[in-house]
This record gives structure tokens, C-alpha cells and sequence, in this order.
């Protein structure tokens, strides 16, 4: 059954802020800055002074959330098909300063889920009963996603002046070889024939070709990696009446030793 991300501290929030109409989805003016925020940051571009992460917890801390013994919190994960807890961390945010939590899918439509607000010490925490809940605090769980769906968060402050995003891949496609270069690839656009291929721990400045291959269709990409090692290329096959298949990923180049190839299905 397809889900969303359960806020373990749920609540849901509207925003009031004016609306902006685009291709006859109305979306408020935050909304819309969180869409192009989450694309920035999706293909590796910095967007301020505050920064979004994420971390997954680990199964012991699963367990003692769910008051389970480890063995047992394994199963429960297994039977509900629950991919994984995640926590977001945010840092550098004002004090004093409202955010708005969105999520966005991979079909770019976007939840506002709630309102978190910036005490003195720099700590987001969120109203919960007679109680705060700290972000930190405030689990996400993850299931029957698609291999390589995306759900991008994102926090913007209600003055428009802020916004921070961060992206996890609950049911990745991925592969890392024995030198540490991590290739994933991820869903790119709602009809599903758009992918984007990232790599991570690569050589800085290095130069790099990617050959993506959708059932018959081999598209050849030149690439240089960032000053971090990190590259990112859009990808995805061009004949409109092939909707769905097999796919494969090579790539080569600086301090590849052996060519990192895997293959994964693609579309609908």
C-alpha cells in the first residue's frame, strides 16, 4: 500500500502565505520555493547559510524506540516492509525564526507538514500535547517505496528568507566498489523515464564518461567531478513509446580501476 513518511510527532499545518498558480496546480509562494530549493540541492548546489541533513538510525536505536528487543525489531521492519527510520538535523537557523516542514515526492507535489520554531539555543522544536519535541526527535519512517524514489524535506522561515533542504532515497539504487566511489540513481521526473546519476568520492576536477543504456538506448555522458569529488547527470531514454524496462549504468575514468557497472529497472 503506498504511503508517506509517518511523523512519529505528527501535525499537520497549513501555511497563509499568497499563492502562485502553474500549470494549473496553485501552490503558496513558500511552496514554490521549496520545489526550486530541493532541485538545487538534488543536483548538489549549496542554498545558504543553513544547512538540512539527515541521518538513518541504526537498528539499536530502532529497537529501544519501539521498546523491542533488537531481534524482534528486525522482524517488525521485515513484516511491515518499512525501509528504515530517518532523523533530520538542522544547523545555523536564527533564533526566534518560524519554519515550515515540506515534503516533497518524486511527483513534485508538496505537504506541508508542520511548523517548527527556533528557541534560543538555535534548537528547532515543534508543539506536541502539553509538550515540545525537538527535530532531532521528530522520526521519519519510510515504506513500500520504489527502488530509487526520492523524498525530498525542506524548511523554509515563514518570511521567505530562509530555506534549507535535504534529500533521502529510502529504497536506494546503489553501488559503492572497494576504492570508496558511491554511484546511485535515483527517479527524476513523475513518468519515471527521467534518472539522475550521482557519484560520490571521486577524484576532485576528475574527468569521467557515464554510459546509461535504457533497454536499447545507449546515451554516452562526459563528466567532471566538483571540487569535492561529487558529480551528478541527468539521464533517461528519448523514444517516447518505450515506458518501462531494463537498464544498466557503466562508468570509467579517473581512479576507477574496474569499470563500476550494475544494471536496475526503470518506468513504469
Amino acid at each position: 500500500m503506498k504511503k508517506f513518511p509517518i511523523l512519529l510527532t505528527f501535525l499537520l499545518l497549513s501555511g497563509c502565505a499568497g499563492k502562485y498558480s502553474d500549470s494549473n496546480i496553485t501552490l503558496s509562494l513558500g511552496e514554490k520555493r521549496a520545489l526550486d530549493v530541493a532541485e538545487q540541492v538534488s543536483l548538489g548546489y549549496s542554498t545558504g547559510p543553513i544547512s538540512l541533513s539527515h541521518r538513518k538510525l541504526d537498528l539499536h536505536e530502532i529497537a529501544g524506540h519501539l521498546d523491542m528487543d533488537e531481534e524482534t525489531a528486525k522482524l517488525h521492519l521485515k513484516a511491515t516492509n518499512v525501509h528504515g527510520y530517518y532523523s533530520l538535523i538542522a544547523n545555523n537557523y536564527p533564533p526566534e525564526t518560524e519554519f515550515i516542514l515540506y515534503h516533497i515526492d518524486y511527483e513534485r507535489k508538496v505537504n506541508a507538514n508542520k511548523t517548527f520554531f527556533v528557541n534560543g539555543n538555535g534548537i528547532l522544536i515543534t508543539p506536541m500535547d502539553t509538550t515540545y519535541v525537538e527535530l532531532e526527535s521528530n522520526f521519519l519512517s519510510f515504506s513500500n517505496y520504489l527502488p530509487g524514489e526520492p523524498i525530498d524535506f525542506v524548511l523554509g522561515s515563514k518570511d521567505g528568507r530562509y530555506f534549507a533542504a535535504t534529500r533521502i532515497v529510502p529504497n536506494p539504487i546503489m553501488l559503492k566498489d572497494k576504492n570508496g566511489h558511491l554511484v546511485s540513481v535515483e527517479i527524476a521526473s513523475p513518468d519515471r523515464k527521467k534518472y539522475i546519476v550521482s557519484g560520490i568520492g571521486f577524484e576532485p576536477f576528475g574527468s569521467y564518461m557515464l554510459i546509461t543504456q535504457f533497454e536499447n538506448e545507449r546515451l554516452v555522458h562526459t563528466l567532471q567531478a566538483n571540487e569535492n569529488g561529487e558529480m551528478f547527470q541527468l539521464t533517461g531514454p528519448t523514444i517516447p513509446w518505450v515506458t518501462g524496462g531494463e537498464a544498466s549504468i557503466e562508468l570509467r575514468g579517473d581512479g576507477i580501476d574496474n569499470l563500476i557497472t550494475f544494471e536496475f529497472q526503470w518506468g513504469k
